[in-house]
């Protein structure tokens, strides 16, 4: 999602996020190739997962893969 508008509603930058995030993506979005063709860049902290051979429904594209990525990343996830 093109996220430039909220990014730049605040005079400090993005908003601070403390809890961990992760974003979890399919590696042939559309969404997510203009969001790195255009260079906005998530913050260090927030860790990302591309889900191979997917698009922007990953759920219907690769759905094991996805529950799979969702039960690794619960395993080690903070509590």
């Amino acid at each position: 999602l093109d996220r430039s508008v909220m990014m730049g509603m605040t005079a400090d930058g993005p908003p601070k996020v403390t809890l961990p995030l992760a974003h979890i993506y399919g590696d042939r979005s559309v969404v997510m190739s203009r969001r790195k063709a255009d260079a906005l860049a998530l913050p260090d902290d927030i860790l990302e997962i591309a889900i191979p051979d997917s698009a922007h429904h990953i759920m219907v594209d690769q759905p094991l893969a996805l529950i799979a990525a969702l039960r690794a990343l619960l395993s080690v996830w903070p509590s």
